[in-house]
């Protein structure tokens, strides 16, 4: 197939991802194969799969001294914002897994090293195999299984000029069966924001604001992380692995409201606030391949728990009378999670592999609440549930003239258990059937067909119907009767790879019911009342183009362009309206290496991302560019360090408009400006 070199020995020896390695007739890869054999050349940057796009950084030299989350940032296909959230084709929410397990949460991406990563599998259409969770599709993060003979690692340090401070360290070792891995990380944050909001009241009972909001942030992190793997024999293996996490931070917010009108007293204001985050996972997994290497069976249990709370103090001048003037607001949320699968592989001939599995997933949470105005009778209230899902899975993979064929079927059942309230759900089962087909049209070039079928399930948080202050007048309330979100999505796909060139024009339909939308309204003493509805349904047709290209032995270039038409309902005034906006964006990337293939030359990187301005139920922002250039030097074959200015051109201001049939708001988001960061890794021990 395009783009499939073959592999090195390094990958011959690796064990696959946790979910079962892809072993198709025209793409066969991964210890199933090759074992103990030792094969020469190198694999692609990248290659093409008939359910995923893999991108093999364990070969790129600027992932090395990059954590995880930088590293998928800078993939095509692949958008990360400045809270962490990860879309793919500038659209849903993605599924992120780390060796097909999903990840704790996005700081668990920052304490990962690219040095410890061998490959990340991007599904924007994933298949059945993959839960069903997720409407924007999965990353899944494959690290290094094969480590050097005794003690090896890196040491991170980094700091930049917003004083973000972090220190990280990671380590591997193999003694006789073992293989040991664990990682560290802490670091100091600082975050900083300013703001202003101007709104217009389009009733008489409320006035019009000018808001000036100042947020300043200091937090301290620390995670750490261990594996042990123990080789039985080349066909059984088992894993252990668990992780803990501290997060503490500290915020100061300063608000200026000026009210227009005499329903409302002009006020200074000033929110302190502590919150904090305590994590926890342990997890075990067991492999088994039978010795003709035909069956692999794979079983995988987990359990998690997240404890989070948060509290503001709220101080104003002058003070305040009425129901809603907030004194303090108080709140603690736990979640504990367990999960089990089995999931098996068998290919009795080259041209047939059959997959199948079961998992079951079981989520209890826990909110409590107290919000004190001043006034008698302020009690703590409290919430808690389950939500359990019980699937099934089966695919079959074969070959039929000219064409690799691969459909998949995945059951689900959802169940929820709330205590205590009205809010209990009857059982959700839906099935969410998928198919892929894939065909070489030359030596360079083949073309992919898919279709699947997702959902976004809510969790008690979206359902709980007491409201959630985010400040003094900004409170965010959940939907009891909020209904999952299903996406039907469609994906034609044309490749082009020719060595270290590759292209590809993705051609895309995706078609949500029942899509979540935030709808606000102006509420008592001037609050802004956040909550999540289903809007009917939405459709996004699009187009998105990618291209990597040498352009010669010391310049490269890599390119992403996406341009999509959307169709949903929209809030216009008091009624409905279809509405129909073209969004698009589009990423550069050129990277200059003097040297050329001297693993000792000086790498200069310049990439630009923008952004076109998007349209909600009742929001609009606008449009974001942002560049930055990189350089990164070896200054021993050891120490590398790395020089990072980001938003070079300083603009990474926007706005957000909310129109409402009660007010209109505009919210002016100014940018941090240009920002510079240094890095230094340190590798000890063999070299990898």
């Amino acid at each position: 197939m395009p783009f499939t070199a073959a592999p090195s020995v390094a990958v011959a020896q690796e064990a696959g991802s946790a979910q079962l390695p892809q072993t198709s007739p025209s793409d066969q890869s991964g210890p199933s194969q090759i074992e103990d054999v030792q094969v020469l050349g190198a694999r692609p940057a990248q290659a093409d799969r008939i359910d995923r796009r893999v991108y093999n950084v364990a070969q790129d030299e600027l992932a090395q001294s990059s954590t995880a989350l930088e590293v998928i940032g800078r993939l095509p296909s692949v958008t990360v914002s400045t809270s962490g959230a990860i879309t793919l084709l500038g659209q849903g929410s993605a599924s992120i897994l780390i060796d097909g397990k999903p990840a704790a949460n996005t700081e668990s991406l920052r304490a990962l090293l690219g040095s410890d990563l061998d490959r990340v599998e991007v599904m924007t259409n994933p298949s059945s195999e993959f839960r069903a969770q997720g409407t924007g599709g999965v990353v899944n993060i494959i690290t290094r299984r094969r480590r050097p003979i005794g003690l090896s690692g890196n040491i991170l340090g980094s700091a930049d000029s917003q004083e973000n401070l972090r220190l990280t360290l990671s380590s591997s070792a193999m003694i006789d069966r073992w293989t040991l891995t664990a990682n560290s990380s802490v670091e100091q944050s600082a975050n900083r924001q300013d703001r202003r909001r101007a709104r217009e009241a389009l009733t008489p009972a409320a006035d019009d604001l000018i808001e000036d909001h100042g947020f300043r942030q200091s937090g301290r992190n620390a995670t750490l992380g261990a594996n042990a793997t123990y080789a039985h024999d080349a066909e059984r293996t088992v894993t252990f692995g668990g992780s803990i996490g501290r997060n503490r931070s500290r915020s100061d917010n300063f608000y200026s409201r000026r009210f227009t009108g005499a329903a409302t007293a002009d006020v200074d204001e000033r929110t302190t606030g502590r919150a904090g985050a305590d994590t926890g996972e342990a997890n075990i997994e067991v492999s088994l391949r039978a010795p003709d290497r035909r069956t692999q069976t794979k079983y995988i249990a987990s359990l998690s728990s997240t404890d989070f709370y948060f509290e503001d103090i709220y101080q104003r001048s002058p003070a305040l009378a009425g129901a809603l003037n907030l004194r303090s607001a108080q709140a603690r949320q736990g979640s504990e999670r367990a999960s089990a699968s089995a999931a098996f592989e068998f290919d009795p001939t080259e041209d047939l592999v059959f997959k199948g599995g079961v998992s079951w997933d079981v989520d209890d949470q826990a909110i409590e609440r107290l919000t004190d105005t001043g006034s008698p009778g302020d009690v703590m209230t409290s919430l808690s549930g389950e939500q359990s899902v019980f699937s099934a899975y089966g695919s079959m993979q074969f070959s039929a003239r000219g064409w690799t064929v691969l459909p998949g079927f995945r059951a689900e059942r959802a169940t929820y258990a709330i205590d205590g309230s009205t809010l209990d759900r009857p059982a959700e089962a839906d099935l969410f059937p998928s198919l892929h087909l894939r065909r070489s049209l030359s030596t360079d070039w083949s073309v992919n067909l898919s279709y699947s079928r997702r959902v976004n399930r809510p969790d008690l948080s979206r359902l709980d119907p007491r409201p959630f202050f985010t400040s003094a007048t900004d409170a965010a309330v959940g939907s009891p009767g909020l209904r999952p979100e299903f996406t039907d999505a469609l994906e034609a796909r044309l490749e082009f790879g020719s060595g270290e060139n590759v292209a590809s024009a993705t051609l895309y339909h995706r078609v949500t019911s029942d899509v979540w939308q935030a709808a606000y309204s102006l509420g008592a003493d001037e609050v802004v009342l956040q909550t999540f509805i289903n809007a009917g349904d939405r459709r996004n047709s699009g187009v998105e183009l990618t291209a990597r290209r040498a352009l010669s032995s010391r310049l490269r270039f890599t390119g992403t362009a996406n341009v999509f038409q959307s169709e949903q309902d929209r809030m216009a005034g008091f009624a409905l309206e279809r509405d129909s906006n073209t969004e698009h964006s589009l990423s550069l990337t050129l990277s200059f290496k003097p040297g050329g293939s001297d693993p000792m030359s000086d790498t200069f990187q310049w990439s630009a991302r923008y952004s076109g301005g998007s349209r909600g139920y009742q929001s609009i922002s606008s449009s974001s560019f942002q560049s930055g250039v990189s350089w990164r030097r070896p200054l021993t074959e050891r120490l590398v360090s790395v020089l990072t200015v980001s938003d070079i051109f300083d603009t990474g201001d926007q706005t957000f408009d909310l129109v409402t049939p009660t007010f209109r708001q505009r919210t002016e988001v100014r940018g941090l400006g240009p920002q510079v960061k240094w890095t230094l890794v340190h590798r000890f021990g063999a070299l990898q």
